[in-house]
């Protein structure tokens, strides 16, 4: 498929290729933000290890 510039494409298919990017980016955020949590709850998990000692 060859690829168009957003001028050549039509107000509804511009509409639905930004929905799409920010799906995209939405999920992308959320993964991130996920594995951000997992990192600090093992980090927390750590330190509480070191204060029992």
């Amino acid at each position: 498929m060859e690829k168009r510039s957003k001028k050549m494409l039509s107000k509804k298919q511009r509409r639905v290729h930004v929905k799409m990017n920010h799906r995209t980016l939405a999920k992308k955020v959320e993964e991130g933000t996920q594995k951000a949590i997992k990192e600090y709850r093992e980090v927390f998990v750590r330190l509480a290890e070191y204060d029992k000692t």
